[in-house]
This record gives structure tokens, sequence and C-alpha cells, in this order.
């Protein structure tokens, strides 16, 4: 639900909006949607016992909004990879 929710949000930040930041040195929206992403990428290497791991840090001005598109197929595909993959692990894993 919170991803739905999110990925709601997201469509709805219209393009001369996506490098906005509330302040200098802070996150804009295409920073936001890139780190989650990144996230996204990180956990699934970490459930999948991956050698190597995504780093999942982000620093302002590393979310380009010319990649807010595949940022967000990005964000919405790798949410359902990842439940997909918690549905299938057992319990006590």
């Amino acid at each position: 639900m919170v991803r739905e929710s999110s990925l709601k949000r997201f469509k709805q930040v219209v393009s001369e909006d996506r490098g906005w930041r509330p302040s200098a040195g802070q996150l804009s929206f295409t920073d936001l949607l890139k780190h989650l992403v990144d996230a996204d990428r990180w956990a699934l290497a970490v459930l999948k016992n991956e050698k190597q791991i995504p780093r999942a840090s982000i620093q302002p001005g590393e979310g380009k909004p010319e990649e807010w598109n595949r940022h967000l197929r990005d964000f919405e595909k790798l949410g359902k990879e990842k439940a997909e993959l918690l549905k299938r692990m057992p319990d006590n894993e």
C-alpha cells in the first residue's frame, strides 16, 4: 500500500518540478525516486544473497530529471519483483 501511494504521488510530479528541492543541499523529487529504486536494488541483492551488493545511498543532485521515466518504471518493476520474491520465501528465511 505504501509503494502504491508513493507511485501515485510520483506520477503526479510534472516534468518541470522533478528537479525541485526544498533548499540547497536537500534531495529533489528525482533524488528521492532514484534513492528508492537504489534501495530496492540493494534489498533484492541482499535477499538473493548476491555477492555484489549495490550502493543505496544518495547525495543531492545525483538523480537526473531526464532519467525520471526510467526510474519510475524501475520503481514499479522492482516493487513487483520484491513482492514476488518475498511471497516465495519460506517463513524461516
